[in-house]
């Protein structure tokens, strides 16, 4: 989901904003991939990136700074200090909330509207992370118990199922450590319902639902939509990757008792180095494991969260690349929809021709930035779709280098609506 990124930039930004960010100077404004927030981009005259961003302020929500109607915060970058960034933010916050006493209500209603072009699409949703407590223990988990982006304070929650609902918002995905521990839960469903969110899911490592009698009690209170983790068949790995080996058979049973109950449910696949190998013919057989399921997601993994200090999870980019395509024919010849995540995914080149149509990087609008945490190799200069490709985690190119990438001589495909 996203608010009018240009809006914000038309309304709030300007020579007050300018002169608060020296040295750096804004150089793009977009909607977050993240968040339901805007992006404002700020370079140095070295080149080094520092990213902030505007969400909407709500009780509970922690972040740098605010305005009346704005929390603030960045994403750290490579070779950015982090006290300067934080005084640059605090700059630009503050110039912010001088602006935002001149806007009228017209104008505030028009940046922190919902994008309309994204309701209905079930991959486009307001994200809420609503809670600290899981009972698995992902060496990759991007939701670190104190991360910045959790919201357990129910004020704040209900208060953005409000804000957004009111701007058209109608899809929520309910996330955090491992939401179906949150009691809450059945009350933050039961109001996305009333509020009239069409698409209510909840992402989930799948053991809770083992118990029929849980996804029945959610499923009443409101849930329609499941997204369920499963990145190994095998003990050893999901042992090494996830947690106690017990909890791979709950996390099956409970993807079967979701299907049994009618609801629509998908997959997430993470692919790290210690399970790559294996995902292609996971993938193949998913469907005769559990009859009924329609779709599956496949992640690289993110050097975010916990994986940003397990570069031994990172898979070399020419081997993700391969595995991911192989992963995506076997979907196909099983009849499952699949698709790579922009935010989490990998560049267009390092996908085969074939399967390159199930990237969300098509999704991109031509010229948009790269994104917080990413960067372009040299070679990526030449490509074609430099203007739409958000770029390979920095950490990445550092860590595995850049010799994988092949800069497309023409557009993969046109831009176009996928959903």
């Amino acid at each position: 989901m996203a608010y009018d990124a240009r809006a914000f930039e038309r309304h709030y930004l300007g020579e007050r904003a300018s002169a608060a960010t020296a040295p750096y100077r804004v150089v793009g404004v977009q909607a977050d991939r993240v968040r339901a927030a805007v992006d404002v981009v700020l370079t140095d005259a070295a080149g080094r990136r520092l990213v902030v961003f505007c969400e909407r302020r709500v009780p509970g929500a922690e972040c740098l700074a605010a305005t009346t109607h704005l929390n603030v915060s960045y994403y750290a970058e490579a070779g950015v200090d982090s006290a300067e960034a934080a005084r640059v933010t605090r700059a630009l916050a503050a110039a912010l909330a001088a602006r935002e006493a001149e806007l009228s209500d017209a104008e505030l209603a028009e940046v922190l509207t919902f994008s309309g072009r994204e309701i209905g699409n079930p991959r486009r949703a307001l994200e809420l992370r609503i809670n600290r407590e899981c009972n698995e223990a992902c060496a990759f988990c991007n939701t670190p118990a104190d991360s910045e982006t959790l919201l357990v304070d129910p004020a704040g929650v209900e208060a953005l199922l409000r804000a957004e609902a009111a701007t058209g918002c109608r899809a929520v995905l309910f996330t955090g450590r491992e939401p179906t521990l949150e009691p809450r839960l059945p009350r933050y469903l039961e109001l996305a319902r009333s509020l009239g969110y069409e698409h209510r899911r909840v992402q989930t490592n799948g053991t809770s639902f083992a118990s029929p009698e849980v996804v029945a009690r959610l499923t009443a209170a409101g849930m329609n939509e499941v997204e369920v983790s499963f990145h190994t068949t095998s003990e050893e790995t999901f042992e090494r990757l996830v947690g106690k080996r017990h909890l791979l058979d709950r996390t099956a049973q409970g993807i079967r008792n979701v299907l049994a109950a009618g609801l629509r449910c998908q997959l997430i696949v993470v692919i790290t180095r210690w399970n790559a190998r294996e995902v292609p013919a996971l993938v193949g057989d998913l469907r005769r494991r559990f009859p009924g399921l329609e779709r599956v997601v496949l992640s690289p993994v993110a050097p975010v969260g916990d994986a940003a200090a397990r570069p031994e999870l990172w898979p070399p980019l020419g081997e993700l690349g391969e595995v991911t395509s192989a992963a995506l024919r076997a979907a196909r010849a099983a009849g499952l929809a699949a698709h790579v995540p922009s935010r989490c995914g990998l560049p267009l080149c390092l996908l085969e021709p074939d399967v390159r149509d199930a990237s969300d990087e098509l999704e991109n609008a031509p010229g948009e930035t790269v994104e917080a945490g990413k960067a372009y190799a040299p070679a990526c200069a030449r490509c074609a779709e430099r203007g739409r490709c958000t770029g390979v985690w920095a950490a990445y190119l550092a860590e595995l280098g850049d010799t994988a990438l092949r800069p497309l001589a023409e557009a993969a495909l046109a831009h176009r609506d996928r959903r």
